[in-house]
């Protein structure tokens, strides 16, 4: 691949950094969403956002591709752009790319608080099913498989 002028690739480092902080803010407004229906336990919600989710991740792999036609791989974007462009253009590069890291940031929390929801969510719902469908499955001193039934108001009342 031939490499483009340097005015091309300038403007379309630009565009690549806009492009990246809308997305990765949309992304991240969409985390929050995606927290709030793991609070209230709305499903539907949850489903029906997941597709926006998995679009926004497309867009954004298609960004990083061509940023890293742009940025040789063992250099990053801040090092690019203080060796690679013209001073006039490194502090709104710089500000751009610093707007996409905070983000970045930003995702990485709110990603391992839903995560931990999920978590939670899952356990729960375990729990429950547990509770509702009782039957402990052991092994008796000959190894024979055993199931004990238990009564599931007893045992929802003991977990609750």
């Amino acid at each position: 691949m031939a490499l483009l002028p340097y005015r091309q690739r300038l403007m379309l480092l630009k565009e690549i950094l806009i492009d990246g902080g809308n997305l990765f803010k949309m992304l991240r407004e969409s985390e929050e969403q995606l927290q709030e229906q793991l609070i209230t336990g709305d499903h539907r919600a949850l489903v029906e956002a997941e597709e926006n989710r998995t679009l926004l991740r497309s867009k954004i792999s298609v960004l990083e591709e061509k940023r890293k036609s742009l940025v040789p791989e063992d250099t990053g974007m801040h090092r690019y752009i203080k060796t690679m462009v013209a001073k006039s253009s490194q502090v709104e590069m710089i500000a751009s790319l610093d707007e996409v890291l905070e983000e970045l940031k930003r995702i990485k929390v709110i990603h391992e608080v839903n995560r931990s929801l999920l978590e939670e969510r899952l356990r729960f719902s375990k729990e429950i099913r547990e509770s509702l469908f009782a039957s402990k499955i052991t092994y008796d001193e000959r190894g024979q498989l055993t199931r004990n039934q238990l009564r599931p108001s007893q045992n929802l009342d003991r977990n609750c």
